[in-house]
Order: C-alpha cells, then structure tokens, then sequence
C-alpha cells in the first residue's frame, strides 16, 4: 500500500549538498488513525519508516523493497491533529543500480526531532 496521496502529502521540498527535505502533511482522516488510535491518532511507527522508503523510491527513481534496517529511534508521538505538518530530512543518500540507502530525521515544524531512521533498500524486481 503506497501512502502517497493518501496519508500524507508532500507540501514542497528543498534540495542540499547529497541532503533533501521533505515537508509533508499527514492526513488525520487516513483509515490507519481510526485504528491507532480513536479519538487521539498517533502515526505508527512502521508508517513513519514506509514514509522514509516512499521517499528514498521518489529521489531514486527506481521500485524499493527495504532489506536491512541499521537503526531506528522513535523520540516523540507524531500525531496528525497536534502535529499535522512534519520534515522528513535524508541525508547520507547513496543510490547505485542495486538500491539505495539513507539516514532520515524526522522532525516538526518547530525542528522537535520526532524520529531518526537509517535503513537500506534494494531494487524492488
């Protein structure tokens, strides 16, 4: 399931030295917050990861499957009512014919790190 267009959009972006930031804003109607949770919807953590992947996919060009998660720090809840925008910077991209890896924080508006991932992808057949 993409998340695309559906629990989040992408509201602009900035390009830097082998860095991008996406800044996004999460959909509080999305089916996943009626399960996590009624009535105060908090962003699962593994949807905060797949939202990293869909990222890493766009900037490369290419389908990815994720193949090896090297860390993953969930700081805050990301809810989409308190926090309804949020930053998701990649840095440290590298991208061959194979995949591609990066390292992402994830931050809100008032630059409050929510998250911090580093996972590595490989080319989806």
């Amino acid at each position: 399931m993409k998340f695309h267009n559906s629990l989040y959009i992408i509201i602009g972006h900035e390009q830097h030295e082998n860095a991008i930031r996406y800044d996004l804003e999460l959909n509080q109607d999305h089916k996943i917050y009626m399960a996590h949770f009624p009535g105060h919807p908090i962003t699962p953590g593994v949807c905060l990861l797949q939202i990293a992947r869909e990222l890493l996919e766009t900037l490369s060009g290419m389908p990815l499957i994720i193949d090896l998660v090297k860390n993953v720090k969930y700081l805050s809840v990301v809810s989409p009512i308190e926090t309804p925008q949020v930053s998701f910077s990649l840095s440290h991209i590298q991208v061959n014919d194979n995949g591609a890896e990066c390292r992402v924080l994830v931050t809100s508006p008032e630059n409050v790190s929510l998250a911090k991932l580093s996972f590595k992808c490989r080319k989806r057949d």
